[in-house]
């Protein structure tokens, strides 16, 4: 938890959509400066979970907090010009069985149409989906990304985003290929980009950037991904309401 702050800090980031948490703890504090919101529904430190590490500076435009089991969960922020909704995912590996990715997508796909459309929407996370540069399927890929062609995870990352009129933004920015990878194997020989996040096409130019950052050290084998985003989280117009409802 100590370099999970402390790596958070460094990198100036405000809201983290975190995967493998194992810890039973539904809401819990990362130091002095960050509140972990995660989903676990069978409260046991050995099962995956998945999360957000919140800082608290913007506690006060949390609108709502959904987890929905160890893959999924939700949060909205109060945030101008529209709300945000983020959906942070953990998707099943390549070698899973099929039934276990069409219940991951169902369940995301169910999440998913039931935001609001007024809102900035985006799907984030560790899908374990190597998404490709086929011309085929753009506009909802673009020609950044580190694969030449799907897996067949990719391929499910990529129809649900064609379906719910999404864009794959990580596939969009054009950086070094050591930038774009987010994960690397055990022996350190094998890079890839299975880290991805969307964006509803209605504001796709919200998303100014996606870039990995290696330096981040979290005893994790993925790389911090780093989103930056063009809304701005209401904290101050919040508190003014909270003073007027008080009088």
């Amino acid at each position: 938890m100590r370099q999970l702050e402390k790596a958070l800090l460094d990198y100036k980031c405000v809201v983290t959509a975190l995967q493998e948490t194992r810890v039973p703890e539904r809401v819990m504090r990362i130091g002095n400066n960050f509140t972990l919101f995660n989903s676990n529904v069978t409260a046991s430190r050995w099962t995956s979970g998945i999360g957000f590490a919140i800082a608290n500076k913007v506690m006060s435009s949390v609108v709502r907090w959904v987890p929905v089991n160890d893959r999924l969960c939700l949060i909205v922020f109060r945030a101008k010009p529209v709300n945000i909704s983020i959906i942070n995912c953990h998707a099943p590996t390549e070698e899973a069985e099929e039934e276990d990715k069409n219940s991951f997508y169902t369940d995301l796909e169910k999440l998913y149409d039931n935001q609001s459309a007024n809102t900035v929407r985006l799907v984030v996370g560790d899908f374990n989906a190597k998404v490709g540069q086929e011309t085929e399927y753009r506009p909802t890929i673009g020609p950044e990304s580190l694969h030449e062609e799907c897996n067949e995870n990719g391929m499910l990352l990529v129809n649900f985003a064609t379906m719910e009129e999404m864009i794959v933004s990580s596939t969009f920015f054009p950086r070094r290929l050591f930038h774009k990878s987010t994960w690397v194997s055990p022996d350190g020989r094998t890079v890839n980009q299975i880290d991805h996040v969307l964006v509803d096409k209605r504001h796709k130019s919200s998303v100014e950037n996606v870039r990995t950052f290696r330096g981040a050290d979290m005893s994790s084998n993925h790389f911090l991904v780093v989103v930056k985003i063009r809304v701005k989280l209401s904290t101050k117009w919040n508190k003014r309401r909270k003073k007027r409802n008080a009088s």
